[in-house]
């Protein structure tokens, strides 16, 4: 989370551009550097196997374990689900640089609100935070070093990662005026099929 947090600070983005040139994949090291943190953690993990908050017998009860497991295809399924819509070659910073190499504008740096959209993605970047928090907290064995990583990572995502009101009047705001402009184009294109 460091290396996460310290990578998306202004100072190191621009010291990333001035010092070594990094513009366009400044956003595709940032998710690898990431994953390879993540990678690291997920190598030198130490289990703590002794001390548990609880354990949930799901040997016995298959219904409990049918109920564990399919929370967890849930979550995961609705994660994917979410990564897709958000545009993932984005979020990893691979259409930035495609779209640099064809001689493309930006996404996020082009249009009237671009920059409130940029405002918005800093504090609503990471899909699922909810269903990351299910996948931590709903296990039937939640021994100390989930306890731990569960904990962490709920006040992280809650700290980092949370919605202001001006967040939600921009996003309500936009998403309104596409479902305007949908409804007008299928009302559009129904009249002129009845026509």
């Amino acid at each position: 989370m460091i290396q996460h947090s310290v990578m998306a600070t202004p100072w190191v983005k621009d010291k990333l551009r001035t010092s070594l040139g990094v513009t366009v994949s400044q956003r595709l090291l940032y998710t690898a550097a990431s994953s390879l943190a993540l990678l690291f953690c997920i190598v030198k993990w130490q289990a703590i196997p002794e001390t548990g908050l609880w354990v949930v017998d799901t040997s016995e009860r298959w219904y409990l374990w049918l109920l564990f497991l399919l929370l967890h295809v849930l979550a995961w399924f609705l994660w994917s689900l979410q990564v897709t819509i958000m545009d993932a070659g984005e979020m990893l910073g691979i259409t930035q640089v495609y779209n640099y190499y064809k001689g493309r504008p930006q996404p996020l740096t082009t249009g009237i609100s671009s920059e409130k959209l940029q405002d918005l993605y800093s504090h609503w970047r990471h899909p699922g935070t909810l269903l990351i928090s299910v996948l931590l907290w709903v296990h039937p064995l939640m021994m100390l070093d989930r306890v731990l990583l569960a904990c962490w990572f709920s006040c992280y995502m809650v700290y980092r990662h949370s919605t202001t009101e001006k967040h939600y009047a921009f996003a309500q705001k936009e998403f309104s005026k596409t479902f305007t402009q949908t409804q007008t184009a299928s009302h559009v294109a129904y009249d002129y099929i009845e026509g």
